[in-house]
């Protein structure tokens, strides 16, 4: 059943979410294919003008675009369950956690789609813009992907020797990280809303108020941990390893506070 639920829920937020990041793929483009027509311009003062003018266009596109989709699968998670719809999602042979897992495992995906489509379509826009431009000399895709990867390789070989790590153990440590990172963040978000749900009136304003308490407190925990490592002049492997464990507990503290929520004391008005 929980395949299902997440078919279910992937399907009905790629209805809105598919042509939007098809329009900010095609938004991406565009502006670096403008940029690279530009940057061929001799003026400078009227290049450096449209290229940041090109470049607020592009920031607010990218951004205006990801933020709709991160909003829509927030409203998914309330509508599907505080509101009317609650009542029938409830009487699904579907268990409260279940729902959870569904609406964790969604946004989590769909994190992942719109990053992977960003970052395709923003590497096709800088490919075309030096194209246009002619300003490093690139002739194929190949040559310019190939110049990318020796880049990224070359720094993520300079990360692993400041790491003093071996290759597998540096990216075991770092995707625990981002993956525990990216489903706290999805799961702070849930619990306050969950939280605010909970509410007869002010439901919206007591989900925020739980939201940026959490997000006060987490800053605050980041804070003194950072500051105690670059006092006791640690290893940088340090900086990893207790922000990767802290992420993993407060995904298993904020989960099984939503679950316990959901099951026991959640109320539809």
């Amino acid at each position: 059943m929980l395949k299902k639920l997440i078919k279910y829920d992937m399907r009905a937020i790629g209805k809105l979410a598919l042509p939007i990041l098809a329009v900010v793929a095609g938004v991406i483009l565009l502006i670096f294919t403008l940029i690279g027509l530009v940057m061929s311009n001799t003026d400078m003062i009227i290049r450096n003008v449209l290229s940041i003018l090109c470049i607020y266009v592009l920031a607010i596109g990218v951004l205006g675009g990801n933020t709709i989709i991160s909003f829509f699968v927030l409203f998914r998670y309330y509508q599907n369950l505080f509101t009317d719809q609650g009542y029938l999602s409830f009487t699904l042979p579907v268990t409260p956690s279940q729902h959870l897992c569904s609406k964790v495992v969604t946004a989590f995906l769909w994190n992942i789609i719109i990053l992977a489509v960003n970052a395709i379509a923003l590497t096709l826009g800088v490919f075309v813009m030096l194209i246009i431009s002619d300003k490093l000399g690139f002739t194929s895709l190949e040559a310019f992907l190939y110049t990318v990867s020796t880049s990224v390789r070359d720094f993520f070989n300079t990360l692993v020797s400041e790491f003093n790590l071996s290759s597998a153990s540096f990216i075991g440590i770092l995707f625990v990280l981002i993956v525990c990172r990216s489903l706290c963040s999805i799961l702070e978000v849930f619990f306050a809303m969950t939280v605010g749900g909970l509410m007869r009136r002010a439901k919206v304003i007591t989900g925020l108020g739980v939201y940026f308490a959490i997000q006060t407190a987490l800053s605050t925990i980041g804070n003194i941990l950072s500051t105690f490592f670059t006092w006791n002049d640690l290893s940088p492997l340090f900086y990893l390893l207790p922000f990767a464990i802290l992420y993993l507990v407060l995904c298993v503290v904020f989960f099984a506070w939503t679950r316990s929520l959901l099951d026991k004391k959640l109320n539809l008005y």
